[in-house]
């Protein structure tokens, strides 16, 4: 079935499905997406040809969660609401509080896309995904990742990579200026225009220093492991927003 082809738009849209069925976009603890045709099997080695079991890499955002307003707030039933505000979303998130039940404006990248990973039982009636630990296959390199191993595994396709940085610095850009990163921007938007400049500057122009990535990590039996790479409200900061 190509289903099974890692390599195929439709492993990448089964993943999608299955991951929308496991997290409910609308419940407390998840509100992320997958960006569909940004899914991977970064190694064959990450699923066994007699399994349905995959460790896949792909691009999530908030985009099922809602801009923040007093009705949103009664409503509750999401972690996170989008700022209202450009300048809020660069570096900030409305964060609900289970013990007080209220909601509150944190500094926060986690609103940003990220490029994270899962473990993926794919099944057509009883899906599972969840976390799993930072297997080196993914490709993040060691000890306990590496900035030039992510460089070069997410940079430009015509650097040799497979472009997934620029689109991961689209879509933040995205979610900063219209709250969203399926946000269609007209060809004539001086932002939209200069943002592949900006990205050249920051990112491809810079392989000598951290890039402005954020790497998040996690610590499991006394080791740190890397969980999710996002970009650094740094790598925007020569684009005028408002």
């Amino acid at each position: 079935m190509r289903r099974f082809d890692p390599g195929s738009d439709l492993f990448k849209k089964s993943f999608t499905s299955e991951y929308m069925m496991v997290y409910n976009p609308t419940s407390y603890y998840y509100g992320s997406t997958p960006s569909t045709f940004y899914v991977q099997l970064s190694d064959r080695g990450l699923h066994s040809d007699t399994s349905k079991v995959y460790i896949v890499d792909f691009i999530m955002n908030y985009n099922h969660s809602p801009i923040d307003d007093p009705v949103t707030r009664e409503e509750a039933g999401y972690r996170f609401l989008v700022p209202l505000y450009v300048e809020l979303r660069i570096n900030k998130a409305v964060v609900f509080n289970l013990e007080t039940t209220t909601y509150s404006l944190e500094d926060s990248y986690e609103m940003y896309p990220a490029i994270t990973f899962r473990k993926w039982y794919s099944s057509v009636n009883n899906p599972d995904i969840r976390k799993t630990v930072y297997d080196r296959r993914i490709g993040w390199g060691s000890s306990p990742y590496s900035l030039t191993d992510i460089y070069n595994k997410y940079k430009a396709i015509e650097l040799g990579g497979n472009g997934w940085l620029f689109e991961l610095y689209k879509q933040t850009y995205l979610y900063i200026r219209y709250g969203t990163t399926i946000a269609v921007p007209t060809p004539f938007d001086t932002n939209w225009l200069n943002i592949h400049d900006n990205y050249l500057l920051y990112v491809e122009n810079n392989v000598a220093n951290d890039y402005n990535i954020v790497v998040e990590t996690k610590e499991y039996s006394g080791r740190i492991y890397p969980t999710s790479i996002r970009f650094h409200e740094n790598a925007f900061s020569s684009i005028v927003f408002f």
